[in-house]
């Protein structure tokens, strides 16, 4: 599946599940936005069914979102996080980590 695809389901995941939080405890968008301090548009393109109108939503915006109605997103992702440093640390693309630079001397 292609990256994008993936984003854009993820987008649409996080937009879903913010809107149906939501409406599960009988909020409005008003209340919802100023719980998070966002302006009610930023909160409707946040429950946009369109990745590319939610996707303009910051990340950070989000997981406040989910807080409110407590979800924490750490408690969902440890799991995977533990799982991956158990099995030698995280890799990206199949690329080796980056090895630190060799820190400058001063000469003197």
């Amino acid at each position: 599946m292609d990256v994008t695809i993936q984003s854009d389901l993820s987008v649409q995941a996080l937009s879903e599940t913010v809107k149906a939080l939501r409406l599960a405890r009988g909020d409005s968008q008003t209340t919802a936005a100023a719980r998070i301090g966002v302006s009610v548009r930023s909160w409707q393109r946040m429950e946009s069914a369109d990745p590319q109108v939610a996707g303009q939503v910051a990340l950070g915006d989000f997981l406040a979102a989910l807080e409110v109605y407590a979800v924490r997103l750490i408690d969902l992702i440890a799991p995977v996080a533990m799982e991956a440093t158990q099995a030698g640390g995280l890799r990206q693309r199949g690329r080796s980590p980056k090895r630190p630079s060799a820190a400058p001397t001063l000469r003197g």
